[in-house]
């Protein structure tokens, strides 16, 4: 017997239970061809033995692995599968779960070069025709696949490496590498980016991106993952490309909204003022790697996003939470409000001068300022337009259009344009340049080539409707404007148009009262003045507009032009059209008519005495009836009131009424005017 504290370790008892625990345990493995687990061992010595363990089973199959009898293979301490050193079986068997998984997320870092997520592996074995043995097996696998701790003398090795992107969030964002020579460089890869960060910007390091937050981890601050993806960023000093290439395939890790964020944080820095989320989906377009990294940026997926960041960020300033900080923050102005116009997104807070330029863009393309100004310089010109229609109406029309654009930017002062202006500029040459990555071919490019020109245009006519050299308005900016789009009484709500799209259908013989959004895509939304959750409220003459532009009715397309021709974008003021068709004289009949027109588009239809005012003319009659129909956007009420007409009108406005009137009492509203 060697001596009490001998180098020499006492030799083993062949009759002791552990050395017949190592018989059972070889004879076991011979049989399963296979390592096995504690509880695997403990059934084949009760069947062998004929009875349970006499001691700690754990404590002895430990005693013999460092008595090198066994070998053990682990991916956590509590999942430990042993062999006999005689029998170099393999330690799973061919069917197991985490070799499954391990495999997995190898050949996805073969294919794609980038971690794998969770979901991504349920995916890949849902593809094999294989299930989870149990509720969330894929997740603790890949954890116990990850685990180390470093500093324990037999701390098992990790078949899989760990990243984290560590946000202000209660979760991190996890991914996983193979634990092979391809993923150990990646790993490097993303240490070097990291690291190169510390000294320079501590405060993106917290104690949750310390490695002792999570043994063996490689953590990525989530401020890092931004510098990494902002191409205007010079990137980490002292790392070659690929470093932050590797950072950059992180995105994939991030949930929706937070790849949502980081893109608006990019397309914020490049653009300069805050971002609408076709915005952020032209600079993904734009990006050499936008069908591989942000292949996730499609139109639902942002237009989702927006929703949920605005829910998030009232979250967080109500309850004053920090855990939504990385998400993007949605930037409201008055034209926000109600669907109005979608809201902008900025990484951070804005400060006054941004949610002026922001009020003061998003006014220009609202008003449509480029369409407008062109509609009063073709007024002008027009042959059938007549004083005081020619002359006075584009005077009242442009010191509407500069008042409602005064209110829109009310929170900034005039002496800010000239830095407001040439910042809005480079934003617009900055979505120029994102627009020409669009394949000239596709129909989608030229529908976005438009939309980018026409705001360049509402940009352009902005400048001169507010440059130094143009007239100020009457009233002071921050006065409500009134008589403009939105104003009480001009609006239609969508419930209001659902007998006029049954009568489209049936005429166009296509059930189209199932979408009807399609027909009023360029209608603009105004404010309900019924509570901030309905937003189905038009502009009753863009709803109009869109709305006889699907019918083949000739004559009410025409007289409709004339209409719009009158009112334009901005102008809804029934006293101002009311006082110009009382001074237009009885010769001028087709400006009357596109007043009366007017009227009847933004729900005021004239009295037949003003619209007609001989009583006899039938374009005249057409002109009315037109209105009528605009003004009630009801059968049953057009009749009536075109009935009563019929007592003073005399010859051909006698016979348009009569013929108009049974239409309407057979229910064809539309068709009235023909």
């Amino acid at each position: 017997m060697p001596p009490k504290g001998s180098k020499h370790p006492r030799p083993a008892d062949p009759n002791s239970a552990a050395s017949r625990l190592a018989v059972v345990v070889k004879h076991a493995c011979h049989a399963a061809r296979h390592g096995l687990t504690a509880g695997e061992i403990a059934t084949a010595w009760r069947d062998r033995v004929g009875e349970a363990f006499p001691a700690d089973l754990k404590s002895a199959l430990m005693r013999l692995r460092r008595r090198g009898d066994l070998e053990s293979e682990a991916y956590m301490i509590q999942t430990v599968r042993f062999r006999h050193r005689d029998e170099p079986v393999p330690y799973f068997p061919p069917d197991a779960f985490e070799p499954l998984v391990a495999r997995l997320v190898a050949e996805h870092f073969a294919a794609t070069g980038r971690p794998a997520k969770t979901g991504e592996i349920r995916v890949a074995m849902r593809a094999l025709g294989r299930e989870e043995p149990y509720p969330g097996a894929t997740t603790g696998t890949v954890w116990n696949l990850a685990f180390t701790r470093p500093g324990l003398r037999r701390a098992p090795t990790a078949r899989l490496l760990e990243v984290r992107i560590e946000t202000d969030s209660p979760r991190a964002h996890r991914g996983y590498l193979p634990n092979t020579a391809a993923g150990q460089a990646f790993a490097a890869l993303l240490s070097a980016y990291t690291d190169a960060y510390r000294a320079g910007h501590p405060e993106w390091f917290t104690e949750r991106t310390a490695s002792s937050a999570s043994p063996g981890a490689i953590h990525v601050p989530f401020q890092v993952l931004l510098a990494a993806l902002d191409a205007a960023h010079p990137g980490a000093p002292h790392t070659p490309p690929a470093a932050r290439a590797a950072v950059r395939s992180l995105v994939a890790l991030l949930p929706r909204a937070t790849v949502v964020s980081a893109a608006v944080h990019c397309t914020v820095a490049e653009l300069g003022l805050p971002a609408h989320h076709w915005h952020v989906r032209l600079w993904r377009l734009a990006q050499p790697d936008g069908q591989t990294t942000w292949r996730s940026l499609g139109r639902a997926a942002l237009q989702g996003v927006v929703r949920d960041l605005r829910n998030a960020s009232e979250r967080a300033s109500a309850k004053r939470e920090g855990g939504y900080r990385h998400l993007a923050r949605v930037v409201a102005h008055p034209l926000t409000a109600h669907g109005i116009f979608p809201p902008r997104l900025l990484g951070g807070d804005a400060d006054a001068e941004v949610r002026a330029a922001v009020a003061l863009d998003d006014a220009a393309q609202y008003l449509r300022v480029a369409a407008e100004l062109a509609g009063l310089t073709a007024l002008a010109q027009d042959p059938w337009a007549r004083p005081p229609f020619a002359t006075d109406l584009p005077a009242v029309r442009r010191a509407v259009l500069r008042t409602a654009v005064e209110h829109a930017m009310h929170p900034c002062r005039a002496s800010d344009l000239p830095t407001l202006l040439p910042r809005l500029e480079r934003a617009w040459d900055t979505t120029a340049r994102w627009a020409e990555h669009f394949h000239r071919h596709s129909a989608e490019f030229s529908e976005w080539r438009l939309r980018v020109a026409t705001a360049h245009e509402n940009f352009a006519a902005l400048v001169a409707l507010l440059g130094p050299g143009a007239p100020s308005a009457t009233r002071s900016p921050t006065a409500e404007p009134l008589g403009v789009i939105g104003a009480p009484g001009t609006t239609v709500r969508f419930a209001d148009l659902d007998p006029v799209l049954r009568e489209m259908a049936t005429l166009r013989g296509a059930d189209v009262g199932r979408r009807p959004y399609t027909l009023f895509k360029n209608a603009r939304r105004c404010v309900s003045g019924r509570g901030p959750h309905e937003v189905g409220v038009l502009d009753r003459a863009d709803a109009l507009l869109g709305l006889f532009a699907a019918l083949p009715l000739p004559r009410a397309a025409a007289l409709l032009d004339h209409g719009h021709a009158a009112l334009g974008h901005v102008l809804r003021d029934r006293a101002v059209l009311e006082d110009l068709l009382a001074r237009t004289p009885p010769a001028a009949a087709a400006s009357r008519r596109a007043l009366v027109v007017a009227l009847g588009m933004i729900g005021a239809a004239p009295a037949w005495g003003d619209a007609v005012p001989g009583g006899e003319d039938g374009l005249d009659a057409a002109a009315f009836v037109l209105a009528v129909v605009c003004t009630t956007l009801d059968a049953g009420r057009a009749a009536a009131a075109v009935a009563a007409a019929m007592a003073s009108a005399r010859g051909a406005a006698r016979a348009v009424l009569a013929e108009a009137a049974a239409q309407l009492r057979s229910g064809d509203l539309l068709t009235a005017v023909g």
